[in-house]
């Protein structure tokens, strides 16, 4: 944990480890959000997918999901194919 002091305008420095883990850099914008007492910062990423990166986490990767859907894919065609015969 890092502490921060306000300056006489408001402003706070947000530390230099996390403005590089971020990616923060002079003109990045942030959103702010104060709740109950307490202040978030949420980085507003510049590539509009970059947004959508964690909306849909389904706790696999591409490479995973796409090997369970091909082997769901190959079960549902051993099926039909067990129906026709």
């Amino acid at each position: 944990m890092t502490t921060t002091m306000v300056s006489s305008k408001g402003q706070i420095v947000i530390p230099k480890c996390i403005r590089e883990k971020l990616s923060l850099e002079k003109g990045s914008e942030v959103e702010i959000i104060e709740r109950d007492g307490v202040i978030k910062i949420i980085r507003i990423p510049e590539d509009p997918l970059e947004a959508l990166a964690g909306c849909l986490n389904l706790g696999a990767s591409t490479k995973e999901l796409m090997r369970e859907l091909d082997e769901e894919e190959k079960r549902r065609d051993e099926r039909l194919m067990g129906l026709k015969a």
